[in-house]
């Protein structure tokens, strides 16, 4: 292996910060999506509906999903996707809707 390839960061003294930084993992910034705002607490217990609508109009970037308490769904994570949870007889949120 040929010493002088530098292709990769050197990971040197107070440099470290500066390496994580650059390092691009694909993923938007959190703040362009949720503007600070991760989970929706005070949603538990409210209509669904309402739930989504309310979150809609906090922030029209994000991608809200309404899903049946106990249907499968991926396990991957978007930070601009928001999944609620519901119970299908009452229509009313279970848990905290969180981004992710």
């Amino acid at each position: 292996m040929d010493s002088q390839n530098t292709s990769e960061p050197e990971l040197q003294g107070n440099n470290l910060g500066e390496v994580i930084n650059s390092i691009d993992t694909g993923l938007p910034d959190l703040s362009a999506f949720n503007q600070g705002k991760e989970s929706w607490p005070e949603l538990e217990g409210v209509n669904v509906d309402e739930a989504v609508n309310l979150i809609t109009t906090e922030n029209a970037q994000l991608k809200v999903f309404k899903v049946e308490e106990g249907s499968p769904v991926t396990r991957d994570y978007h930070l601009d996707r928001v999944r609620i949870y519901f119970n299908p007889e009452t229509q009313l949120v279970v848990g905290i809707p969180r981004c992710g």
